[in-house]
């Protein structure tokens, strides 16, 4: 198509056909292209940005079942920002009566109630922290939920992080103000005062009974049974002189027998007196120095009873009696140290079995005594009072308990 040889334009294009930017001012034109490089490097940003973001981590994924009337925790460690995506499903589709997310200890960060599911609950992070996930389950049915738990971290630095938790033990001081009693001094006082002193302590034998008692049989008129009374020494409690009975014992033997089973019992206890005080073989036994005395193996036998009055009357109506010691035989000892058996009269009781033949039994009892002289004597004793003061000081408070801490 030629120009028109008036215009020079080509024939049928208008300035209306001529196009937009060749309107516009140089000034126009040079804002739209700073426009145009800005929106580029946002788009380029925005690209980068897309490339670098992180993908979710998993942290867990759990089916839990929770009893009925009870709860449940999960504690998991998070990293600073964080971003955490919570789902949450009751596998029959059941209602949970409440789920709460907490910063631990108690920091609630959300919470509900009467839930059968939730769907991608995100929560932001802000700083290295372990967060509580808490069901609790208020039916009297247990329920069963699916748990899902992700990271999303913001940066590659914290793509690995570590979600588990340990338990570490922390301490809380507390400090508090008290008043308290300072000693700033002490007061000195000398008292005179009497006391009483041991000036002698004694051990002593008392022989009570040695003697043979003669012991008719069944078939005699004057009867097969008799007694022998004896009445321990009393205990004395002056304020200068006291005295108690530690023990006593007994020693009995039939016939000739008894003779030579004394005079080996007294030489037996000659050899260990050379290391203790001269004592008798019923003192050396109730004192412990000899473990046992002789006594007759062979001859003619005797019944014997250690009895109160009135169970002596009983045994020798041969009627049944209480004793505190009894036996049958050639011979038979015992010693006797418990306190309530160590004052009174008491009676040994004699029976003879034999129809035709009496018995003569030796018979010894003896009780040891201690003896306390005492007097009295001055003594200067010091007393010492402190002087205290009032004083504020600051005592510390120390609280040690567990804590959750990330494994990281």
């Amino acid at each position: 198509m030629g120009r028109d040889r008036k215009t020079g334009k080509n024939p049928g294009v208008t300035n209306r056909d001529t196009g937009y930017f060749s309107r516009l001012t140089p000034y126009t034109m040079s804002l739209l292209t700073t426009i145009a490089r800005n929106l580029a490097a946002i788009c380029s940003f925005v690209i980068i940005a897309s490339v670098n973001a992180q993908q979710p981590v998993e942290v867990t994924d759990q089916k839990i079942k929770i009893s009925a009337k009870s709860s449940e925790e999960l504690l998991f460690a998070f990293a600073a920002g964080d971003q955490v995506v919570f789902n949450f499903s009751e596998i029959n589709k059941k209602d949970l009566k409440e789920l709460e997310i907490l910063e631990y200890p108690n920091v609630s960060k959300f919470a509900e109630y009467k839930i059968e599911k939730i769907t991608d609950k995100r929560l932001s992070v802000t700083r290295n922290t372990v967060l509580v996930f808490r069901f609790k389950n208020s039916s009297f049915v247990s329920r069963i939920c699916h748990i899902n738990i992700q990271r999303i971290p913001a940066s590659r630095q914290t793509q690995h992080f570590n979600p588990a938790v340990v338990w570490k033990m922390r301490s809380d001081t507390t400090w508090n103000t008290v008043i308290k009693n300072v000693a700033e001094g002490y007061d000195t006082v000398y008292n005179q005062t009497v006391r009483k002193v041991v000036v002698r302590k004694d051990t002593l034998e008392e022989l009570i009974i040695d003697k043979i008692q003669r012991v008719h049989s069944v078939t005699n008129g004057n009867g097969n049974t008799t007694s022998i009374s004896f009445l321990l020494p009393v205990n004395v409690n002056l304020p200068n002189n006291r005295k108690r009975v530690i023990g006593w014992a007994y020693w009995i033997a039939v016939g000739d027998e008894a003779r030579k089973a004394w005079e080996k019992n007294l030489r037996a206890v000659q050899k260990v007196a050379i290391q203790t005080a001269p004592l008798t073989p019923l003192g050396a036994l109730i004192t412990g120095v000899v473990t046992e005395l002789i006594i007759p193996t062979l001859g003619e036998d005797v019944i014997y009873a250690i009895t109160d009055e009135d169970n002596r009357n009983l045994f020798i109506n041969n009627q049944t009696y209480r004793h505190y010691g009894n036996g049958k035989g050639p011979g038979g000892v015992e010693k006797v140290t418990h306190p309530a058996l160590s004052q009174g009269r008491y009676f040994i009781c004699l029976s003879n079995d034999n129809f035709r033949t009496g018995v003569d039994a030796t018979v010894k009892v003896l009780a040891l005594v201690e003896q306390t002289v005492l007097e009295d004597k001055a003594f200067t004793d010091m007393e010492v009072t402190p002087r205290y003061r009032k004083e504020m000081l600051q005592e510390p408070s120390v609280r040690q308990y567990r804590f959750p801490f990330p494994a990281d």
